[in-house]
């Protein structure tokens, strides 16, 4: 079904996985079709499959678009890029040696 033009708002929200997540729709009137997405950092690789859905069964209008996901039950991985760290560390180190930086104090105990 083709919808040429709306008003409203919708909410919905459901889980998959680990994911816990909802979509707020708001949509006004407007002469073209402009799609606003806010999407969680990391989701951009959907942005456009979501750009071409919403083309495929909207015509015309504003529609704002927010998806908030959260993950639940799994703790958080961290990963350290180890080629990075290294290169901070020796800039900091040559940094240092550059304007003749005193050691920090250690703290005694």
């Amino acid at each position: 079904m083709m919808l040429a033009s709306m008003t409203g708002f919708a909410r919905v929200d459901g889980a998959t996985g680990p994911y816990a997540w909802a979509w707020e729709v708001r949509s006004v009137n407007a002469k073209g079709l402009e799609l606003r997405l806010r999407l969680p950092v990391g989701w951009d690789a959907i942005e456009p499959e979501l750009r071409k859905r919403a083309q495929a069964v909207v015509v015309r209008g504003t529609l704002h678009a927010n998806l908030s996901v959260q993950r639940t039950g799994v703790a958080p991985v961290v990963r350290v890029n180890e080629p990075v760290l290294a290169a901070i560390l020796a800039t900091m180190r040559d940094v240092a040696k550059r304007i003749d930086a005193a050691p920090r104090p250690s703290k005694a105990s």
